[in-house]
């Protein structure tokens, strides 16, 4: 019997993972395959601008307010439906404001002068940013319920969607940013919006949530959940993106170009092959740590290290010892291939170690241990930051990929130590 319950189990296991994996196909196209036809249509110019846009996405969906941590992890550790809908409802408002403010913000500016960037395209980029966060926080729900099949599904079949439209229009219609632009905040919303009726449908009579005075307590007990996270995700969304803007600010945007692509490329890792591990672990060890089940979670552990290994190490390896014939190939010959070659050389190791950060990572949420989860973030950002400004505006975009490689690995570590020292692991 129990030989039959571990073949069941490791079937359901294998089940979840691939819609989890389904779920990142998405981003695999859009990574591995749409991006180096984007620079092909548009032009490294017009290109250099949208990996800017999307850099500026990346970061704002890593800072939103703490909503998709607190959500996920307070969905994954109780099992009330009201108390669930009325925390993803009040982290959807609060983010709902943001972009209220932000995009006031802009439009000011903009009517000021001080920002170039035309009204137009700021309100579709921001229309962008503001669908994909809400939508992140739906998202984060679905996982923590355990709804692997629904979340996968939605996801690759939305981004698919998005990807290939503002393909065929950039090619039939226009190659210009507003194109792209138009496309993105479209396709973005209507993900938005399926997502978010899904949750809503798996957690049941939500008529609770016309009560005013909930809300709004829900929404200021979210918000200050969430608040150490802000310095987390804030942190973490500089250091994974402004190293572009830094880079941009010193070289022209075709030098940006195949740093972007080398950065897209040697994420793979991390983004599609170890993130549908986490997402299927994560609310499982968040759920034990909850439960004080010592037995689960050091088995969930286990079983997710050896998971990281086989999905992270090994294809890493191929990609680093034939990174030039991959790059070629990936690239269709372009100019730029030998230097995005040479930088995921680079910067590979340290990715590939640093997609072990997702074991601790789930520890500490489960913990609660925001604060110090902030300050590591914003101490580790801060050096990573002034040593990569130091190697850019001396013209080594090399210098930058070791800074990164280091930052990588060494918050793995750090991460690890401090589960360690809470006696958790």
């Amino acid at each position: 019997m129990s030989g039959l319950l571990r073949k069941l189990n490791i079937k359901a296991l294998g089940l979840d993972l691939l819609f989890l994996y389904a779920g990142k196909s998405g981003s695999v196209i859009v990574g591995i395959f749409v991006l180096p036809l984007y620079q092909k249509i548009m032009g490294p110019s017009n290109f250099g601008v949208v990996a800017l846009l999307l850099s500026i996405q990346a970061f704002l969906l890593m800072v939103d307010l703490g909503a998709s941590t607190v959500v996920g992890r307070n969905l994954a550790a109780n099992s009330d439906r009201l108390i669930s809908a009325r925390t993803m409802f009040a982290a959807q408002m609060n983010l709902h404001l943001f972009y209220i403010l932000l995009l006031g913000g802009f439009v000011v500016l903009s009517l000021a002068g001080v920002l170039s960037f035309p009204l137009v395209d700021g309100f579709l980029a921001v229309v962008f940013f503001w669908a994909v966060t809400v939508q992140n926080v739906s998202q984060s729900a679905l996982l923590a319920m355990r709804k692997y099949a629904l979340a996968g599904g939605l996801q690759a079949a939305c981004i698919l969607f998005r990807s290939i439209a503002t393909l065929v229009c950039l090619l039939y219609i226009s190659s210009d940013v507003r194109v792209f632009l138009v496309l993105q905040a479209v396709t973005a919303v209507l993900h938005m919006l399926v997502t978010d009726r899904v949750c809503y449908w798996l957690l049941g009579d939500v008529k609770a949530l016309a009560d005013k005075s909930a809300i709004v307590n829900s929404m200021r007990k979210v918000f200050e959940q969430g608040f150490p996270l802000i310095l987390f995700g804030l942190s973490g969304a500089l250091v994974m993106q402004a190293d572009k803007v830094i880079i941009s600010s010193y070289n022209a945007p075709s030098d940006l170009s195949p740093y972007y692509l080398a950065t897209v490329l040697c994420l793979t890792p991390i983004s599609v092959l170890a993130a549908p591990v986490s997402q299927y672990f994560h609310p499982k060890i968040v759920h034990a740590v909850a439960s004080s089940d010592d037995y689960h979670l050091s088995r969930n552990v286990k079983i997710m290290s050896a998971a990281l290994m086989a999905v992270v190490v090994v294809p890493s390896c191929i990609l680093w010892v034939y990174s030039q014939e991959i790059v070629g190939l990936w690239l269709l010959g372009q100019d730029n291939a030998g230097v995005v070659s040479r930088y995921v050389d680079i910067l590979l190791p340290g990715v590939a170690i640093g997609a072990f950060g997702f074991i601790p990572y789930s520890i500490l949420v489960a913990k609660e241990d925001y604060k110090f989860q902030a300050f590591m973030s914003v101490t580790l950002t801060i050096l990573t930051l002034v040593a990569a400004l130091y190697f850019s505006f001396v013209g080594s975009v090399t210098g930058v990929c070791y800074v990164y490689a280091v930052y990588h690995a060494f918050s793995f570590v750090v991460s690890w130590l401090r589960v360690k020292s809470l006696g958790a692991d």
